[in-house]
This record gives structure tokens, sequence and C-alpha cells, in this order.
């Protein structure tokens, strides 16, 4: 006798990669709240340090088949800490670090996954 057992490996299958990507999100959270700037408090006496202690990372959800998260800085200058004072003449010291984390997280999203689904 044959048991069909099809959805049983699916559903496991899920779940390990469910796993793996919360591994990659947790690695691109941690990176991201790392490289986020902090100004000493000599140079900047209002540096508190807000930018790193708000980046968070989303649920992971499934939308069109795929597992999908986010790491989010929700302050309002982590767009000009990110990309640079935009269309105001001014130029200064910016330093990005969600792209970074970005860019940092996909060359080991692959190896973070097969070691979730496969045990590799």
């Amino acid at each position: 006798m044959v048991v069909d057992r099809t959805n049983e490996v699916r559903a496991e299958m899920r779940r390990r990669a469910m796993s793996g990507v919360r591994i990659a999100q947790a690695q691109f959270l941690k990176t991201a709240i790392e490289l986020a700037p902090k100004p000493e408090p000599v140079e900047h006496p209002y540096a508190t340090g807000t930018m790193k202690s708000r980046i968070y990372g989303s649920e992971v959800v499934e939308s069109d088949g795929e597992l999908k998260c986010r790491v989010v800085n929700p302050m309002t200058y982590a767009v000009y800490q990110e990309f640079g004072p935009m269309g105001s003449g001014k130029q200064w010291r910016f330093t990005p670090h969600i792209r970074p984390a970005r860019d940092f997280i996909k060359k080991q999203f692959r190896g973070i996954i097969e070691r979730a689904v496969y045990g590799k």
C-alpha cells in the first residue's frame, strides 16, 4: 500500500522555508542596526541612538506563493541618511544602512535557505 504524504512534505518544506526567511531577516536586521549611524555626542549633543533603536522587521507573510518580509527604519530622517540630501543643494556626509544590509543578505540568502530547508 502506498501512502501519499505530499501535503505533509509540502507543509514541512514551507515551515522550513519560513524559518529560513526569519533567520535571513534577523541577520538583515542585525546588519542594518550595526550600519545605522550614531554620531558622537561631542559632534551632535542631541545624538541619542534613536535611529538604531527604531529599526524593526515586519512579520513574514506569504503572498502569491512567496514568503516576504521587510526591514524598516521609520525615522523621518532615515531616508536622508539612506539617500543623502535630495534636491536641497546642501552636501553632507550621509550613511546608508538599509541598502548595504540588503546587499549583504542577498549574497547569503541562498545559503541560509538551503541550510534551513535541506539541513546543508
